[in-house]
C-alpha cells in the first residue's frame, strides 16, 4: 500500500497499490484481511541492499542512474534506516574514460584535499584511481549546498570512498602506493604526511616506508632507513651520515615516526659517534664529539639502553690526552676521591655530561675494583694519616656495595689477606698503629661505644671511632667480619640488685633529649639521622660484667648504665640518685652520647645543655645556637608526682584531689585517655615476687608473728575513751579537730618523696610511681592472702582496691574514694576471730552485722617510719570511731620483700589519735606515726 513517498528500484518485483485506494478505511481493512504490508522506506532499503549483494555481474542490467537513484534513496532515508554513511552497495565510477561499477577503491575528486592527488593522476595511464561518477553530485544540485555538502560527507564516511589515495588495505600496500613510489615518491611522502596528522599508523606501514628505496646523495639507491633527511641541523651536527635526495628537506620531519633520521636525536648521534670512531684518532675534532655527547647527554631515559648498547659494542669514549684515542667505558671513572691515583676521571673532561656517563652507561665515582685495587696497594707507603685514609676507602666500598651487589672471589680474598687495617696496639704508649689483616685473629672491631670504653688499651683494637664503624657495618658483613666484633667476642652480663622497673616518664623525656643531640652530628648529609630507641630502667643498684677470655671488666653501682641492643639501647639508673651525683649522672650520659653521635668537642656545652635544659626549651636553644631542631620539635613533658619508696596506698591515688570540705575536678575534655600500663608489663620480676608474698601469707603464723601495739595502761586507758565518745549524744561534732603540724618529722629519704602518685599507670609514670604501686600491691595481695586462710568465706570481691587487677583478679570499678582497700561483713564471725587470735583490741560493741573496713599500710622497710593516710581515709576513720555496724582497721605491712614480712594493727585510729598514741601531720593527707616511737629528724 502506498504512503506517498513510492520508490521501486528496478530489478525489484513489487506492485503498489494506488494512493487513493490505500486511503480508503473499508479498502484499508480488506487489504489488511489479505495480508497486504504498508509501503516502508526502510523496507525498500533494504530490497536496494539486497540487489547491492550479488557480484557486479548481476546488476550489470542496472544503469548508472539506477545506481545513483539506489544511492540518492537511501541517503534520503538515512535516519529512519540508521545508516550514517554509505552503505556496502556498488558505485559507478569513471578511471581513463571507462565506467564501471565498483564497491571499492572509490575516490572523489576534492579540491580542498591535500595532497590532490587523484585529479594529477586521474588521466595518467595506468593511475589506480577509480573516481566516482560526476551524475551522483549533478543529481544532487537540486537541493541547497547544506544538503550537498552532508551528502558528501555521508560518502566519505565510508571506508570505501576517499578523496586522497589509499596507501593500505588489508595490511597489503595497495597499486596506488606501488604507482605513486613509481612515478614520483614526493608524493607519495606526501600522502604519509596527512596520514601521520589523522591516522594511526599502521604496524604494515611502519614497516613499509624504512623499506621504500630511494634516491640518496651520492647517486646511488638506498633504503630509506640507511638515510638521513639533509635538514640544516643535521648537515651541521651529523655531518658524516649519508643523507637522502629529497626536495624541501625541512618538510619531511613526520619520517621520524618510521625510525628515519629527520633530526639529530640520540640514533643520529650515535651514528655519527661511531662515524667518528671509525676515523684516525689523531684525525678527529674532540669539540664535534663532545658536542654529540652534548646531545646524547639530553637523551630521555627510555633511550639509555640504546645508548648503552652502542657504547657496549664498541669503543666510543675519547681521549684527547695526553695522546688522543677511543676507549672503553668500563676503563673510566667519572669521578675519584684523591686517595685513587690510577683512574681516568670524566668529570674534569666532560663536565657537562653527567647525565650520559653517570646515570646512563654507569660510570661510577669509583667501581669496587678500583677501590679494593688502591686499598691493597697502600700498605707499601706508611703515612701518618693511614687510618684516614683506609677509612676513606672502605666508606667508598660501603658506598657501592648493595644487597645484590657482591665482591668477586678475587677481590674479597685479597681485601681479606692484605695487611691494610690500622690496629691501635694494647698496653703501648704513645699509642702505636701497627697493620694486621682481616685474617688475623689478635685484633678486635670495637662496634660497640661501652665495649669501646671498657676495653680500650686492654686488647687491640681497630683505629677506627665507632660512629665510623657503625657506617661500615653492610662492608663489615659482605667481607665476613663478625667475628671480629668485640659484641661478638665479649660476653656481657648486666646483673641488677633488686628488681628493675620500667622508668616510662624518663624514656620519653631521654628519647626526645637524644632525637636532639642527634641534630648535632653535622656530619650527617642525607635525610635525618637514624636515632634507635631508648629504653629505660630503674634499679636498686647495677653491676655490669664484660669478658673477653682472660679479661674482666666490671662496673659496680654506676649511677647510669647502658646495655646497646641490635635494634634499641638500654639505660639503667638508680632508683634514687642523690641530689649531690646528679651531675656525675649527667656527665656519664653525655659522655655516652656524645660518642654513640661523634659529637665535636666544640658541640660538648651544647650536649651538656640539651641534657639538663628542660624539654619545652630544647627547640629554642637549637635554634638560638643556629641549629636546626627536628621536625617533631614540639614536645610536652610533664612531671609526675612521686611517693616515698617504702610507702603504698591505693586510696591515696584515688583521693588526690579530695579535701575536707571540697574537690579538685578532674579534667574531662581530653578526647585520647593516656594508655595505661600494668605492673606485669613495667616489672618483670613481678610475678615471681607475687608467688613469694602469697607463699609468705600462707605460712604466716599469727601467733607468733602479729606485733601488738599498745601496752596494757595504753589499752585501759583506750577502753575509758570509748566510753566516753559512746555515752555522748552526738559525738562527731564535739570531737576536737586535729593538730597538725606544718613541717612532720621525716627521714632523709621519706623527705624526698611525696605522698600522693598517679591513679593509674602512664607513659608519663616514673620508675618510682611504678615502685611504689607495686608495694602497695605486694602489701594487698599479702593481707588478700592471709584472709584467704583464716576466713572461710573470704573472696575477691572483698578486695575493694583497684590493685586487685594488678593480680589478675577482674578490676575494681566503684569510686574507690568511697571504700577502704579490703571490705568485709562479718556474719561468720571469722573476722572478729581472727583478730582476736592476733591479740587485736576489739570494741566490745563490734558484733556478726559489723563491717570491717581494713586499710593497708605498706613498707620495704622496718614499722619505725612513718605511713601517710589522705584526708579522706581520716574522714572515714573518724566518721567510723563509735559506730558498731563499721569497725575502721589499719593494718601496716612492713618488709614486704623478705620471706617473713611483719604485721602491726591500729584498731580505731581515730580513737588511737584522740589518745595520743598516733600523731598526724600535713596540710595535705597525713604523715601518720607512733608517738612512743622516737621520730626521725630533717638533716
Amino acid at each position: 500500500m502506498a504512503t506517498g513517498d513510492e520508490y521501486v528500484p528496478s530489478g525489484i518485483n513489487i506492485s503498489i497499490i494506488e494512493r487513493n485506494a490505500s486511503q480508503d478505511p473499508e479498502r484499508r481493512r480488506f487489504h489488511d484481511f489479505l495480508g497486504i504490508p504498508v509501503y516502508n522506506a526502510t523496507q525498500v532499503c533494504t530490497l536496494i541492499l539486497d540487489l547491492h549483494a550479488g557480484t557486479p555481474s548481476s546488476i550489470e542490467q542496472r544503469t548508472p542512474e539506477d545506481l545513483v537513484k539506489d544511492a540518492l534513496y537511501i541517503f534520503r532515508n538515512r535516519d529512519e534506516f540508521g545508516s550514517d554513511r554509505a552503505s556496502d552497495m556498488y558505485f559507478s565510477v569513471v578511471n581513463q574514460g571507462h565506467y564501471s561499477r565498483r564497491k571499492d577503491q572509490i575516490y572523489i575528486i576534492d579540491h580542498k584535499s591535500q595532497p590532490s592527488l587523484v585529479e594529477k593522476y586521474k588521466d595518467t595511464p595506468k593511475n589506480p584511481f577509480y573516481v566516482l561518477d560526476e551524475l551522483y553530485m549533478a543529481c544532487m544540485r537540486g537541493y541547497d549546498l547544506i544538503t550537498q555538502k552532508v551528502f558528501l560527507e555521508w560518502l566519505l564516511k565510508s571506508p570505501s570512498i576517499s578523496t586522497v589515495p589509499i596507501l593500505l588495505r588489508d595490511h597489503y600496500t595497495t597499486p596506488e602506493w606501488v604507482f605513486l613510489r613509481d612515478t614520483d615518491v614526493t608524493d607519495l611522502l606526501a600522502v604519509l604526511e596527512q596520514a601521520c596528522k589523522y591516522d594511526t599508523l599502521s604496524p604494515r606501514l611502519m614497516q613499509a616506508v624504512p623499506e621504500l628505496r630511494v634516491n640518496c646523495s651520492d647517486g646511488n639507491r638506498r633504503p630509506l632507513a640507511e638515510l638521513a633527511i639533509p635538514t640544516k641541523e643535521m648537515l651541521r651536527l651529523c655531518p658524516h651520515l649519508d643523507f637522502a635526495d629529497l626536495r624541501e628537506p625541512e618538510r619531511w620531519g613526520f619520517l621520524s615516526r618510521f625510525g628515519i633520521l629527520t633530526r639529530p636525536n640520540t640514533v643520529a648521534m650515535l651514528r655519527e659517534l661511531e662515524l667518528l670512531a671509525d676515523l684516525p684518532a689523531d684525525s678527529v675534532d674532540k669539540d664535534a664529539v663532545h658536542e654529540c655527547y652534548r646531545v646524547l647527554n639530553r637523551s630521555s631515559k627510555q633511550e639509555h639502553n640504546l645508548i648503552l648498547q652502542a657504547f657496549s659494542s664498541k669503543p666510543l669514549v675519547f681521549k684527547a690526552r695526553p695522546q688522543p684515542a677511543w676507549i672503553r667505558q668500563d676503563l673510566c671513572v667519572w669521578n675519584a676521591p684523591p686517595v685513587l691515583k690510577h683512574v681516568t676521571r670524566l668529570i674534569t673532561r666532560y663536565g657537562d655530561c653527567q647525565t650520559l656517563f653517570f646515570y646512563c652507561l654507569g660510570i661510577q665515582s669509583a667501581s669496587i675494583k678500583h677501590v679494593a685495587d688502591e686499598l691493597c696497594s697502600f700498605q707499601e707507603g706508611r703515612n701518618e694519616d693511614i687510618a684516614q685514609r683506609c677509612e676513606e676507602l672502605l666508606l667508598i666500598l660501603e658506598r657501592y656495595l648493595s644487597q645484590e651487589t657482591e665482591f668477586t672471589a678475587h677481590h674479597f680474598l685479597r681485601i681479606r689477606h692484605a695487611r691494610v687495617f690500622p690496629v691501635s696496639e694494647a698496653g703501648k704508649e704513645p699509642q702505636a698503629v701497627v697493620l694486621r689483616a682481616l685474617q688475623d685473629d689478635d685484633w678486635y672491631i670495637p662496634d660497640k661505644m661501652t665495649l669501646e670504653m671498657d676495653f680500650r688499651n686492654k686488647v687491640n683494637l681497630l683505629a677506627f671511632s665507632v660512629r665510623s664503624i657503625e657506617k661500615l657495618k653492610f662492608l663489615w658483613t659482605k667481607l665476613n667480619c663478625q667475628r671480629l666484633f668485640l659484641s661478638h667476642a665479649v660476653d656481657v652480663a648486666i646483673e641488677p640488685r633488686g628488681d628493675k622497673r620500667r622508668d616510662l616518664s624518663r624514656e620519653a623525656e631521654l628519647q626526645t633529649r637524644v632525637t636532639y643531640i642527634t641534630c648535632l652530628n653535622t656530619s650527617v648529609t642525607t635525610g635525618p639521622p637514624r636515632v634507635p630507641p631508648v629504653r629505660v630502667w630503674g634499679i636498686d643498684s647495677i653491676v655490669k660484667v664484660s669478658r673477653l677470655h682472660s679479661i674482666k671488666v666490671e662496673r659496680h653501682d654506676t649511677l647510669v648504665t647502658f646495655d646497646e641492643k641490635a635494634d634499641f639501647t638500654e639505660v639503667y639508673f638508680l632508683m634514687v640518685i642523690p641530689e649531690e651525683h646528679r651531675e656525675q649522672a649527667i656527665f656519664t650520659l653525655a659522655d655516652f652520647f656524645c660518642r654513640r653521635y661523634d659529637v665535636i668537642s666544640e658541640d660538648n656545652n651544647l650536649l651538656n645543655h640539651l641534657l639538663r635544659a628542660p624539654v619545652e626549651a630544647l627547640a629554642s636553644i637549637m635554634l638560638s645556637n643556629n641549629r636546626f631542631p627536628p621536625d617533631d620539635d614540639i614536645h610536652r613533658h610533664k612531671a609526675a608526682d612521686e611517693r616515698t619508696p617504702d610507702e603504698m596506698d591505693l586510696d591515696d591515688l584515688e583521693e588526690l584531689g579530695e579535701q575536707e570540705g571540697g574537690h579538685v575536678q578532674r579534667q574531662s575534655n581530653d578526647l585520647s585517655p593516656p594508655t595505661q600500663y600494668s605492673l606485669r608489663d613495667l616489672v618483670p620480676s613481678l610475678a615471681s615476687r607475687s608467688q613469694k608474698v602469697t607463699a609468705s601469707a600462707q605460712n604466716f603464723r599469727i601467733s607468733k608473728r602479729f606485733k601488738q601495739l599498745s601496752s596494757p595502761q595504753e589499752r585501759a586507758k583506750r577502753e575509758r575513751l570509748q566510753k566516753l565518745l559512746l555515752t555522748m549524744g552526738n559525738p562527731l561534732s564535739t570531737l576536737p579537730v586535729i593538730s597538725i603540724q606544718d613541717d612532720p618529722p621525716c627521714s632523709t629519704a621519706l623527705s624526698r618523696e611525696r605522698h600522693e602518685a598517679p591513679p593509674e599507670l602512664t607513659a608519663l609514670s616514673t620508675a618510682q610511681q611504678v615502685r611504689t604501686r607495686e608495694i602497695g600491691s605486694l602489701g594487698e595481695l599479702f593481707v588478700h592472702t592471709l584472709f584467704g586462710r583464716y576466713i572461710d568465706d573470704w573472696s575477691f570481691e572483698n578486695w575493694t582496691s583497684k590493685l586487685r587487677v594488678e593480680n589478675g583478679y577482674q578490676p575494681f570499678t566503684l569510686p574507690e574514694g568511697q571504700f577502704a582497700d579490703f571490705t568485709y561483713l562479718d556474719r561468720s564471725g571469722d573476722m572478729r576471730a581472727f583478730l582476736q587470735v592476733a591479740g587485736v583490741e576489739l570494741n566490745p560493741e563490734w558484733s556478726r552485722s559489723t563491717t570491717y573496713h581494713v586499710e593497708v599500710k605498706t613498707t620495704t622497710v622496718d614499722d619505725k617510719e612513718p605511713f601517710f593516710v589522705s584526708q579522706n581515709q581520716v574522714n572515714m576513720m573518724r566518721s567510723y570511731a563509735n559506730d558498731p555496724n563499721n569497725a575502721y582497721i589499719i593494718m601496716r605491712v612492713s618488709q614486704v620483700n623478705n620471706e617473713s614480712p611483719e604485721l602491726k594493727c591500729y584498731s580505731n585510729p581515730w580513737l588511737l589519735h584522740l589518745e595520743g598514741t598516733l600523731q598526724f601531720a600535713s596540710a595535705s593527707g597525713y604523715q601518720v606515726y607512733e608517738a612512743r616511737l622516737s621520730a626521725p629528724t630533717h638533716d
